[in-house]
């Protein structure tokens, strides 16, 4: 499900939108919400549900080329964990299926709430699509 677009200046040579999408596309129960905050970073907040699905995902326009600053050291994840693995995938197409590649980490969430910093060197690089 697409949602209006949220202008964030952030890692993009113009202002991009950015969407939201649920599982829900695919029978799932997942939820999630895309805001700016007053730094002008980009902030991704969402409930992923196993029943049905088990994903949300955040995405710019078609034509929003999204460029990672040379010099990021980490991905932040603030999660609520339930004792299971989960994973983070970035890419910088707007499709994951574009044949470009996307670069993911595993974490393992304990219950309760945890910060973790995913160091940008251990994303592990891989081709997803065609």
């Amino acid at each position: 499900m697409l949602t209006p677009g949220v202008k964030c200046k952030s890692w993009a040579e113009k202002s991009p939108e950015w969407f939201r999408i649920n599982d829900v596309i695919m029978g799932g129960k997942s939820t999630s919400a895309v805001a700016s905050d007053s730094a002008g970073r980009l902030v991704f907040t969402g409930n992923i549900s196993t029943d049905g699905g088990g994903f949300a995902a955040l995405r710019s326009c078609e034509s929003c080329k999204v460029n990672v600053p040379g010099d990021v050291q980490f991905v932040k994840v603030v999660a609520q964990g339930d004792g299971q693995q989960w994973k983070v995938t970035l890419g910088t197409n707007h499709s994951l299926m574009s044949g470009e590649p996307v670069w993911s980490h595993d974490f393992h969430t304990e219950v309760g709430f945890a910060i973790m910093l995913l160091p940008q060197k251990l994303l592990f690089g891989a081709m997803i699509g065609p």
